[in-house]
């Protein structure tokens, strides 16, 4: 199946017809005259063999951007792998539609939350690691199957997930929001299906009904390593993995994790000087993902093009995964991880933060920058440092007029910072 960014990326190219996966076709119905994305009028059509020949059924209206209401890829894809199936089963998709539209189902009932949630697993385990797949179906087993696994899935509702989850949402916090969203990606299959009526996910309002978390209790900083030993850390990286690059990327620009595994050849701008990071890969509120005037401008360094010019341009991605279009989410990690335990083979002490103890992570690097810029270029360079990091100005009035980019400035200073980092600039501790 295409990627979303190859999806878009053909979109703009004004194509007519896009095969997106097997059996799943975008049709782009105003392709040669649209202006804006937010013009663009695109549906879905499924594809598959019924009685010897091909026969085509539309899905409906497509949500291409993020922006319109319409099924997503991945609920189109679903709904369309559900057609390929009744159809492989003998029953035809289209008088299976009919009858849905009816109110009755010419083949079977509406399935159960355990029977949806075991089908979503096995459609998507092969695309896990073998730890993901194990978590998610004994997550599902061990706190949703005994509540509501047994009910069909048109007959719960908000208030039901609420009750299901309220054992776990105060005492195991991570897990329970990870079986949260697994509930909601199993109605949105449902909702995919024409299974729920188009009701609002019961996931959602469950959210929105289960007691509030006091964020600053659980709020727990990322390990970091001392600006001390960046250098050294930088210089211990190596070039053995696909995490390598990507980390003394994010060493260089202080960007988060996900903008950097996301990062995309068409984000460079201005001849390759700057990369213009969109507004949906920051840590920003759902409204404000959508407006591109927060989009992230990353000026690009010496040192930055010397770790863009090691990557081919052979994909959309810069830092491709070894298994995947990108790297993954616990890559960054694994590799701090894997040169704490090698530096602790030497010196027993490994790469841990000197206040915590903990092992250093990939997103604690940001903070390790912001750290030096306090310690070594002074107070009055915080608000260039937090720029440059992309934190939000808390302030709404001073944030609603204070659109300067400082895109010059901030370019020195990763400059300085990369000098430091690679041996050429050395501070010593005052």
């Amino acid at each position: 199946m295409l990627t979303k960014a190859e999806i878009e990326k053909a979109v703009r190219a004004r194509k007519k017809s896009i095969q997106v996966g097997p059996g799943l076709i975008l049709t782009i119905n105003n392709a040669d005259t649209w202006k804006t994305e937010d013009e663009i009028r695109g549906s879905w059509k499924a594809r598959y063999t019924w009685q010897g020949k091909t026969v085509t059924m539309a899905l409906g209206s497509a949500d291409i951007f993020g922006r319109k209401k319409g099924k997503t890829p991945r609920q189109a894809l679903t709904r369309a792998q559900e057609i390929q199936r009744m159809a492989a089963e003998g029953i035809d998709p289209k008088v299976e539609k009919a009858a849905a539209k009816a109110g009755r189902s010419a083949a079977s009932s509406i399935p159960t939350f355990e029977e949806l949630a075991v089908r979503h697993w096995e459609t998507h385990k092969g695309a896990w690691s073998p730890k993901h797949a194990s978590q998610w179906i004994n997550n599902m087993r061990d706190h949703t199957f005994p509540h509501i696994g047994h009910l069909p899935v048109s007959e719960i509702d908000g208030p039901m997930v609420k009750l299901a989850m309220d054992p776990i949402w105060m005492d195991i916090k991570e897990t329970a929001d990870r079986v949260l969203q697994r509930i909601h990606a199993v109605f949105e299959d449902a909702d995919a299906l024409d299974y729920t009526g188009g009701k609002k996910n019961p996931a959602d309002v469950a959210k929105r009904l289960l007691q509030k978390r006091d964020r600053r209790a659980d709020e727990k900083h990322s390990a970091s390593v001392h600006w001390h030993e960046a250098p050294e850390f930088f210089a211990s990286i190596g070039d053995d993995n696909a995490a390598c690059t990507p980390l003394r990327f994010m060493m260089l620009c202080g960007l988060r994790t996900a903008p950097v595994r996301f990062s995309q050849w068409e984000w460079l701008i201005e001849d390759g000087s700057v990369i213009r990071v969109p507004a949906k890969y920051m840590k920003l509120k759902p409204h404000e993902k959508k407006d591109k005037r927060n989009d992230h401008f990353l000026p690009v360094t010496p040192h930055i093009q010397a770790e863009l010019e090691k990557l081919q341009q052979g994909t959309d991605f810069m830092f491709p995964g070894e298994r995947a279009a990108q790297v993954n989410s616990n890559a960054l990690n694994d590799l701090c991880k894997r040169m704490h335990r090698d530096k602790f083979a030497i010196d027993r002490k490994g790469w841990v933060d000197k206040e915590t103890g903990e092992i250093v992570c990939g997103h604690g690097m940001r903070s390790t920058f912001r750290t030096w810029v306090g310690d070594v270029k002074g107070p009055e360079y915080k608000d260039l440092a937090e720029k440059t990091i992309s934190h939000v100005v808390k302030d709404p009035n001073r944030g609603a007029y204070d659109r300067a980019k400082m895109l010059k400035f901030r370019y020195d200073l990763l400059a300085e910072w990369g000098e430091y980092l690679t041996g050429g600039n050395n501070w010593r501790e005052i």
